[in-house]
């Protein structure tokens, strides 16, 4: 089978005196043999082939995918296997390459449809050249992209240099410096320098010499394989009544493709001739036809002349609804009474096999179902048609239907003449076949599956396509001088960090306010020192408090991001981090230095965008609060060669400044450690390459860090990868539990909560950009984007008005929540209740962490013993199992995962438990079990039932 139409004198191979053309001439040839000659020949055509492999790489493709399909080779290769893998090798490298090129070229004309029209689709790309034009068409709109091409172009051709091409037509290259371009300004086109060097543009925008017509415009292009097309006629027998011996009636359905060996017609019957020359696929375009379509060189159509064609070859029309053929392949038209006395359709199904002189070989191919790519599927319709024109073949509607979906076409509802019409068209015009598919009047030809798509297609039961709407950009430096801080951004660009006031609405009302902030002590009063370790000024498990939950959903706040990012990115999402809580007696432990991201990746721009910021909601002083390096973006590459030169360099997520890593000579060359103190309500901003830390607590000291992450142009990756993902953050929003990994990508550990704690109450529904900031809605939601454009939008008044309104219901919910968490903590922990201890003067209750009782010590115990047991038998070469061995299970021990199941069961707070163990026996042929006294039904399962 052919991958793509070669030229007949492309081919260099001989044998014993013969001389190839073409691979037709070969499988001519070989009809002329047995198999085991057969096999002969092709190994000696091979040899001749491979020879030829570095200046015809793709005729040895084309050769290997019609051999293995000869008898000869499927009789004798199965012991010469190894002889023929180099070409086989070949062949998958070819098909891959030409694979790509076709993804290559679906991709662009789905982006660019009018590509092909225009021009821009060369007739056989190379996988160079199409991928740089997919990475075109990937950044840019198809009329930017011209103009930009243009402008690559010119200053190509007008700057001759050693190596570089002067052709008019695009390379690959011009496309790559098209993509380098990114964004910047167009030049505008010098029409006096292209005339002095014979150029200008045609009705497309596209460059093209002056000496030659442009493209889409009649310039000559060599088709391969163009197809011979001839007049001819059928003969007709006049005078029978009944059709002789060996004739087959015949529906017209069944006869749309070729007739045997025509004749010239019979006296006095040249209007029935004319009628049934439909049913020669190269005999229905009439020489007049090839004139009107512009065709007369071999050309193909250009694309508003392919309906037009269909139109035509499709208006023949047969004057007789049935033909009769007789051995010899003359067709003539019966008579009434014949009529009345042949078959119905019934009796003879349209699926019968009615196809004369075919090889079966090609008849397998057609009826195979594996999947062909367009070059080969378009191979195989040459072959197919070559049939039809030089063997005087004839082929069935149903291996006509077959050859359609070959290639693609839907075939369901088409007659015999419609498809015969439609398989001529691609025919001819194979050369453009990617520009078939995607013309208007021709792309309903084709399944979905086998063209470009079309804007049309995704579309679904919609009529009418949206407007594709242009990037968003805003101006970050007014909207910050409107909004009263025109310093902010010289002062960041500058030293990486900025401090300003804009939560002080917070402490308006103090009775508010000590509502609020009692939450902070409800869940200190909660928070367990894991392993006798401290939490280092951590509050560990207050991540949705209600003052966390208000900063996070501030849409000041989150304008003050999306003007200070470097990129300006507007998707944005806050990351659920707990809160700063430390007082004296976090001196020491609440004490560090260092750095939030991997510092590599940094300077290599992983994470570069991300600025971090904390909210203070206390009075810092210069002794008590956070102190970094400032401008670290200006020397953090130079800094961090000399942490390699003294051996220092670390490749983690975060990076501890060690003593030595910043020393005097640093100091005297990007300065010491500042102290950056906050004022209650202030927002300190900083770039990620600052090093930064905590002073050792003097007093108390609270902060929020609100954490807002960008997201990239898909709506679900991070800026940092390693983080999660849009929707990761957004679950853990919604089920108010923690992030699977922190924000630079380090998996969150230790002091993690392990469940949504029982008195945790959202705050919702505050407007459309303050749900997007924690994921409950898209950053593609018509509300959000609507708001979007309010809030980084030229309108001063309307911003502030937004962000006061939902300010002000932000407070009025969280005042209303802060009932409903009382009560809810209260349900919750009881006696043990912050609220309870509180009102009733508790001072201290014990921690739930008792003893296990004596069954759990006891299934411990036997745990031990068979793991010790199975240690023993695998040292003396025993076979063991991971698992519990059968005996064991329906003895009811319990084997090591068994055991974690349930100590894990048994450990947890009451409220915890599973009503039931998790199936921690699971005897077989029984209905109940006993693990070491612990009662359990055997193959049980229920989901942990929790307070809240």
């Amino acid at each position: 089978m052919s991958l793509v139409p070669v030229q007949q004198h492309d081919l260099d191979i001989t044998y014993q005196g013969y001389s190839f053309a073409g691979f037709n001439d070969i499988a001519k040839f070989l009809r002329n043999y047995n198999n085991a000659e057969r096999y002969q020949i092709l190994c000696n055509l091979r040899d001749q082939f491979m020879e030829q492999l570095e200046d015809k790489e793709h005729h040895v493709a084309v050769f290997y995918e019609n051999a293995i399909q000869d008898p000869g080779y499927l009789a004798h290769s199965a012991n010469d296997l190894q002889s023929w893998q180099p070409m086989a090798d070949v062949q998958q490298r070819v098909v891959s390459t030409r694979h790509r090129i076709e993804t290559a070229v679906q991709t662009v004309l789905g982006l660019w449809p009018d590509a092909g029209r225009q021009g821009l689709l060369p007739n056989n790309p190379t996988h160079g050249y199409m991928e740089q034009m997919r990475r075109a068409a990937r950044g840019y709109r198809f009329e930017e992209a011209k103009q930009r091409l243009v402008a690559v172009i010119t200053a190509r051709v007008t700057n001759p240099k050693a190596g570089r091409r002067a052709q008019i037509n695009p390379t690959p290259q011009d496309w790559a410096n098209v993509v380098k371009m990114e964004r910047s300004p167009i030049p505008p086109v010098d029409f006096g320098l292209l005339q002095a060097f014979d150029m200008e543009l045609n009705q497309y925008g596209i460059l093209h010499s002056v000496a030659t017509p442009p493209l889409g415009t009649g310039r000559a292009e060599t088709m391969p394989d163009t197809p011979r097309v001839r007049r001819t006629s059928t003969r007709i027998q006049a005078g029978q009544m009944t059709p002789p011996a060996g004739r087959q009636w015949l529906t017209q359905q069944e006869m749309i493709i070729g007739t045997r060996s025509p004749k010239a017609p019979s006296a006095g019957r040249s209007d029935v001739s004319m009628a049934t020359r439909d049913s020669d696929v190269l005999s229905v375009m009439l020489d007049s036809d090839i004139m009107q379509l512009g065709m007369e060189t071999g050309l193909g159509p250009s694309i508003p002349a392919y309906h037009a064609a269909a139109q035509t070859l499709g208006s023949g029309t047969p004057t007789a609804s049935r033909l009769g053929v007789d051995d010899a392949g003359n067709t003539y038209e019966p008579t009434a009474e014949e009529v009345a006395n042949v078959p119905g359709d019934a009796e003879v199904p349209m699926q019968q096999c009615t196809c004369l002189d075919v090889p079966n070989g090609f008849k397998q191919r057609l009826n195979a179902t594996r999947p062909l790519t367009t070059p080969a599927a378009l191979a195989m319709l040459s072959e197919f048609v070559t049939y039809t024109e030089d063997e005087g073949a004839r082929f069935c509607f149903a291996h006509g239907q077959k050859m359609g979906k070959k290639i693609g076409l839907q075939t369901k509802r088409l007659t015999g003449p419609e498809l015969k019409n439609r398989l001529q068209t691609i025919h001819q015009a194979r050369a453009r076949i990617y520009e078939l598919k995607s013309d208007k009047g021709t792309y309903q030809w084709f399944r979905q599956s086998n063209r470009p798509r079309r804007p049309g297609d995704y579309l679904g039961v919609y009529r009418i396509q949206p407007m594709i709407k242009a990037p968003f950009y805003f101006d970050a430096q007014e909207i910050l001088k409107s909004l009263g801080f025109s310093y902010a951004l010289p002062t960041f660009n500058k030293d990486g960090n900025i401090r300003l006031q804009i939560f002080n609405y917070l402490f308006k009302s103090p009775e508010t306010w000590l509502a609020l902030s009692e939450e902070f002590d409800m869940y200190r009063w909660h928070l367990r020192r894991i392993g006798g370790r401290g939490n280092l000024g951590w509050l560990r498990n207050a991540l949705y408090t209600q003052v966390q939950q208000i900063i996070r959903s501030d849409l000041l706040y989150y304008v003050l991001y999306a003007c200070l990012r470097p990129d300006n990115n507007w998707r944005l999402i806050s990351y659920p981090y707990y809160m700063k809580y430390s007082d004296k007696e976090d001196a020491t432990s609440a004490y560090f230095r260092h750095m939030d991201l991997n510092i590599p990746a940094l300077i290599n721009g992983r994470g570069e965008n991300q600025i971090q910021g904390s909210v203070s909601l206390v009075d810092e002083t210069p002794d008590n609060c956070t102190e970094m390096i400032l401008g670290g973006k200006h020397f953090l590459s130079d800094w961090w060669e000399r942490i390699k030169t003294r051996g220092l360099q670390t490749n983690g997520f975060i990076h501890r400044m060690e003593p030595g890593m910043w020393t005097n000579e640093d100091k005297q060359l990007w300065g010491d450690w500042t102290p950056v103190p906050c004022k209650r309500g202030e927002v300190r901003i900083s770039m990620p390459h600052n090093p930064h830390g905590s002073m050792p607590a003097t007093a108390l000291r609270q902060t929020i860090l609100p954490w807002f992450c960008g997201i990239r142009d898909d709506n679900e990756t991070l800026e940092v990868e390693d983080s999660g993902t849009r929707s990761s953050l957004a679950a853990a929003h919604r089920d108010m539990l923690p992030a699977p990994n922190s924000p630079s990508g380090h998996p969150s550990r230790y002091g993690v909560a392990p469940f949504r704690f029982p008195a945790a109450v959202e705050i919702y529904g505050l407007s459309p950009v303050a749900d997007a900031l924690v994921g409950r809605l898209l950053w593609t939601s018509p509300a959000v984007i609507h708001e979007r454009n309010i809030l980084l939008g030229p309108d001063d008044k309307a911003r502030v008005e937004l962000i006061n309104s939902t300010r002000d219901r932000a407070m009025a919910m969280a005042r209303a929540n802060m009932r409903t968490v009382q009560a809810m903590e209260r349900e919750a922990f009881g006696r043990k209740s912050y609220w309870y201890c509180k009102e009733n003067g508790v001072g201290e209750v014990s921690d739930d962490d008792d003893d296990p009782d004596s069954d759990t010590q006891e299934a411990y115990k036997a745990a031990e013993e068979a793991t010790d047991a199975r240690r023993k038998d695998k040292g003396k070469g025993k076979a063991i199992t991971t698992h519990e061995p059968d005996e064991e299970r329906k003895k009811g021990v319990l084997g090591r995962s068994s055991l974690v199941r349930l100590v894990t069961n048994l450990e947890r707070p009451a409220s915890h438990r599973t009503d039931r163990l998790e199936c921690y026996v699971r005897p077989r042929n029984a209905t109940t079990a006993t693990a070491t006294g612990i009662g359990a039904q055997a193959g049980s399962f229920s989901r942990p039932s929790r307070a809240a």
